[in-house]
Parts: structure tokens; sequence; C-alpha cells
């Protein structure tokens, strides 16, 4: 394989056959980044100029080598891809304060459907920054267990959204929407507004981390 790229740069292939796998490139462009004495991880695959998509990631690496006449492979620093990755979950968290408000006046008025469809809509955002976090320590390697962020273990804060849904969900359930909307006006601020803080509080801890080699 002789057209093989590593962000701009030729990526030395030798020792892998025309028999191989595109995993098997994919596996020589990541040693090459490890062996780089830096922090930085794979972030995309081109093949022939076309840009592979997660979903498709997995199927295109069992794919042989002979099917493309050009890779390509673009890397970033993890640091970089956690801070832009809890940056956007910190704003995606500020959405939902409206959000919430909106679902307690709509549930409150009657409009069940359309409440419980904001609702499931903050629930979704609220996963997306849960799983942002825990991906985030798995990325650079940190023990959550024992990391503390705006003073309590990022264990601790990672319950606190498992304890709030299952508030919600026994209000539900129960077909209790009046309880369900005392808890999304008065409950739900100083949840998100902790959540805000300790993931501006984790960028900050992460922007001054440093990443082993």
């Amino acid at each position: 394989m002789e057209h093989a790229f590593l962000d701009g740069k030729l990526l030395a292939t030798d020792g892998i056959g025309a028999d191989a796998k595109v995993s098997s490139v994919v596996e020589r462009a990541k040693t090459t980044l490890k062996d780089g004495a830096g922090d930085s991880i794979l972030l995309e695959v081109i093949c022939d100029g076309e840009a592979i998509e997660a979903a498709h990631l997995e199927a295109t690496l069992a794919e042989p080598l002979s099917r493309y006449a050009r890779l390509e492979f673009v890397s970033g620093s993890r640091r970089t891809v956690v801070v832009e990755s809890l940056t956007a979950s910190k704003r995606s968290i500020g959405d939902t304060f409206e959000l919430v408000r909106e679902a307690a006046d709509q549930l409150n008025a009657g409009s069940v459907a359309s409440g419980m469809q904001r609702l499931i809509d903050c629930v979704e955002i609220w996963s997306q920054a849960h799983e942002a976090m825990i991906s985030s320590g798995q990325l650079l390697e940190l023990d959550l267990e024992e990391l503390v962020i705006a003073d309590k273990h990022v264990f601790e804060w990672l319950r606190e959204p498992a304890v709030k849904l299952r508030e919600i969900r026994d209000a539900i359930e129960s077909r209790d929407h009046v309880n369900l909307v005392d808890i999304l006006r008065y409950e739900m601020d100083d949840f998100l507004q902790g959540w805000e803080k300790m993931l501006e509080a984790y960028v900050e801890y992460v922007s001054r981390l440093e990443i082993a080699a």
C-alpha cells in the first residue's frame, strides 16, 4: 500500500501485504501516533476521498485494501476532543432550562403529549452529557471514582441524573402530573445549574491536564 497518509504525510506501510484489510493500515496509523510521543488519537478515516461515518467504520475496516487507491487518516489531540465534547455538553445542558419550563407549562395546561415530548428531548440531552463524561474519562484514562470536580467526586455527579430521572419516571408511571410539574418547576434548575458548574470546572481541569505520551 503506497498511498496511505497520516495528517497529510505519507504513512509507512511496509510489511502490510496487498491481501490485508483496511484495519491493518488503521492499526499502523494508530501505532505511529502512539510512537509519536504526543496525545493524538485517530479522528477520521477517509477512503478515496470519502470520510467514513462512524456507523460504517466497522464494515470499512473489514474490507480489503485492494478496494481503495488512497487512504487518509486525520488525528487530533485527545485533550482537545474532550474539551470540545464537554463544552458542547455544557451548551446543550443550558438549552434544557427552557425546555424544562415548556414541558412543565404544557403539562400543567393539560397538553400531556406535547409536554412529554419536551421532557423526552431533555432526557436525551442529559443522557448525551452523561455519556460524554464517561467517554472523556476513558479517553484520557482518568480514574472517575477518585477525581474530584467542583467539590464532588465525578461519580457522584454521574449518579445525580439517575436519581432525578427515577423521580420523574415514578411521577410519570403513577400519572401524578402535579408532582411531575413540581419537580420540573422547582427542582430541575438547581440540578442543571450544578451540572453546568461541574462541566465548566471539568473543562478547566482537562485544559490544564498534562497527557502522558
